[in-house]
C-alpha cells in the first residue's frame, strides 16, 4: 500500500533542514509539498507578499511545491493524505488550523519555526513570559540545543 503525506509548509519555507518534509520524505511513498495562500495575509503587506511570492517560486522549481488558494483543510484532502506534516507553530491562526487538520488527518508536528520550543523557557510557575526581556535573558542564559 502506497502511504501518501502532504507537508504543509507554512511559515518555515526551508528546503534542505526542513523537519516536517524530511519525515515525511523517509516515512511515506509519495510525498506532496503544499502551501495554501491565505488571502488574509497577502493583504498586510506588500513587501511580504513580494517575498513570500519569490520564496515560493523557489520552492516550486526545488520541490515541485503545490501552491494552491482556499482552506488549507479542503485543499490537502485533495491529495487524500495518509498524514499531514507540518511545523508546529505557536500562533492562534497556526493551532486552529493544526486542530482542523487533526479532524480529518493524520497530523504530524515538527519544530521549525521557534527556536526554543513553546514553553521550554518559562518563569517559575507560569507557562510563558509575558516580557520580552527576561525571556531574552532567560534564552541567553540557557545551553544551546542540539
Amino acid at each position: 500500500m502506497t502511504r501518501t503525506a502532504v507537508v504543509l509548509f507554512t511559515r518555515d519555507l526551508r528546503v534542505h533542514d526542513h523537519p516536517a518534509r524530511a519525515a515525511a520524505r523517509s516515512e511515506c511513498d509519495r510525498v506532496v509539498p503544499l502551501f495554501v495562500l491565505d488571502e488574509r495575509l497577502l493583504a498586510t503587506s506588500a513587501k511580504r507578499t513580494a517575498f513570500l511570492h519569490e520564496r515560493l517560486a523557489e520552492l516550486r522549481a526545488a520541490l515541485g511545491l503545490v501552491v494552491a488558494h482556499g482552506d488549507p483543510v479542503e485543499e490537502t484532502a485533495r491529495f487524500r493524505p495518509n498524514a499531514v506534516y507540518l511545523s508546529e507553530d505557536v500562533s492562534a491562526y497556526a493551532r486552529r488550523r493544526a486542530a482542523r487538520l487533526a479532524k480529518h488527518f493524520e497530523v504530524r508536528l515538527f519544530p521549525g519555526v521557534t527556536i526554543v520550543p513553546p514553553g521550554e523557557l518559562a518563569p517559575a510557575g507560569k507557562n510563558h513570559y509575558r516580557v520580552f526581556t527576561p525571556y531574552w535573558r532567560a534564552w541567553r542564559a540557557s545551553p544551546p540545543a542540539g
